[in-house]
């Protein structure tokens, strides 16, 4: 996280001149004559001679502005690290599996319809991410996902509140957490595309913050002279975005309850999901955590268990291979559940977290990076710190729900292979192929199917529209594209 101040209970160590001017790489009279005392004494407690030393090198404006942005880094919380529990402490996750659905279903729905009829949910959607991996240079979200009609992923989540705002008659807030490198061009693409049918007001963005990138010693590294190499600090940074960006006090001030938060990557994910709502409010739970059945241990999604008696995502990268195989008594496998990072959340609970000043730890990754070597950019191995925002599962009281791989998860991460455009676009058309079949409308195997969340978010408001208009009955099922 990062704070506005060099604060005196920040300081790992109250150096003097004389320790200062002891270090053996460190250029210390221009050091004290340039730096804030206090900010000087840090960055050599935390063996930070190279960024001093390069400060010295800098033109004034460039030395005013690197010397403001170390003084915002908060030492004590870029220590705090996530580690992993032991394994003796790890025990299966406590699931609702889909047969469980089944039983008293419909109350439980009701409960949730009630909820967005009152105007009471939002929706977030954290889509910091770029789209390089997709060959797209901007925003992933901006990438024309429709096979047919080549609307983009955010224009199909924003249908989705879109249907919700029309089918209720309240303007579904709707949050987008952003990173510094595609906020202007997400706030830029919503102005062009007139918000695509939401009024201006009920959207709200935010920026996620940045971590400084360090080297595998714990260097801070540079990204040019003069300024830092960074990366965006994770989904998990929607929490203090939210914070601090005024977007849970505006939550707050319309009579918010729950928030309902998905990744703009996946757009199956459903945003009217009057289960998951009812089912968190009628046991009075925290948060909802979505989970599938993960294809084999190997599949490269975090694990739902629980540690010391609550529940806890442990991501794949932290296990290993014969870790990934262990077995629960029942002869299931331990870390079987996978986390598909798809969640409701109590708007009470996340106030709760802002109120107790909480703040997520650091999952540490080593990454190839670019940084400057004082030349020029060279490519080498950093560690990248970011915050996840399961990590909150830990502090309150949760339910897993286990949700329809073939329904819910269309994962959007890779130009080719594995969650690829190829396969997110599979999935999304044998999705609405399974509406058109429950409207009693079958289609060929090999045609594409795409309907838009404007002309039908679910198989419900499809079933409606085919009431409404006998005529769709007669689609022809033998062309190769289907758009509604």
């Amino acid at each position: 996280m990062i704070d506005n101040s060099v604060r005196n209970d920040e300081l790992n160590a109250n150096l003097s001149q004389t320790q200062i001017s002891r270090s053996p790489t460190l250029n210390a009279q221009s050091a004290a004559e340039l730096i804030p005392k206090k900010l000087l004494e840090l960055l050599i407690s935390e063996k930070q001679d190279d960024i001093v030393n390069h400060l010295t090198t800098l033109s004034i404006e460039a030395q005013g502005k690197l010397i403001s942005r170390l003084s915002q880094i908060n030492w004590s919380e870029f220590h705090q690290i996530y580690q992993a529990p032991e394994l003796s402490h790890v025990e299966p996750a406590q699931v609702i599996a889909l047969e469980q659905r089944l039983i008293d279903r419909s109350s439980t729905e009701a409960i949730g319809v009630a909820a967005y009829q009152k105007g009471e949910v939002a929706v977030l959607l954290v889509a910091g991410g770029e789209g390089s991996r997709l060959g797209l240079s901007g925003p992933k979200g901006c990438f024309p996902f429709g096979p047919i009609s080549q609307d983009s992923m955010y224009k199909k989540h924003a249908e989705k509140v879109l249907a919700i705002s029309n089918n209720t008659g309240h303007d579904v807030p709707f949050v987008l957490m952003t990173s510094p490198s595609t906020h202007e061009a997400t706030v830029r693409f919503f102005t062009e595309q007139e918000f695509f049918g939401l009024k201006p007001s009920q959207v709200r963005f935010f920026q996620q913050d940045t971590v400084p990138t360090t080297d595998l010693t714990g260097k801070l590294l540079l990204k040019a002279p003069g300024e830092l190499l960074e990366n965006p600090n994770g989904h998990g940074g929607s929490i203090d975005g939210l914070f601090n960006s005024g977007t849970l006090d505006w939550l707050n001030q319309q009579g918010i309850k729950d928030l309902v938060y998905l990744q703009v990557d996946n757009v199956l994910a459903p945003a009217y999901d009057t289960y998951a709502i009812g089912l968190r409010r009628q046991n009075n739970s925290d948060m909802i955590n979505k989970v599938i059945k993960k294809i084999s241990p190997e599949e490269k999604v975090g694990a739902l268990v629980r540690v010391d008696q609550k529940d806890s995502i442990i991501e794949y990268s932290d296990l290993t291979a014969a870790q990934k195989l262990m077995k629960t008594n029942e002869d299931t496998f331990l870390f079987g559940w996978g986390n598909v990072a798809a969640h409701v959340v109590s708007i009470d609970f996340i106030t709760q977290l802002q109120h107790n000043h909480y703040t997520l730890p650091f999952h540490q990754a080593i990454k190839d990076v670019e940084a400057w070597n004082g030349e020029m950019r060279s490519k080498m191995q950093g560690i990248k710190r970011e915050r996840f925002f399961f990590d909150i599962l830990a502090l309150g009281n949760n339910i897993g729900l286990e949700i329809s791989r073939e329904q819910e998860f269309a994962p959007l991460k890779n130009a080719t292979g594995a969650d690829s455009i190829e396969s997110s676009r599979r999935l999304a058309s044998n999705e609405h192929k399974r509406w058109l079949k429950e409207c009693g409308i079958d289609v060929a195997d090999h045609v594409t199917v795409e309907i838009r969340p404007a002309f039908a978010a679910n198989v419900d408001e499809l079933k409606s529209r085919i009431d409404k208009d006998p005529s769709l009955r007669s689609l022809n099922k033998n062309q190769d594209k289907i758009l509604l």
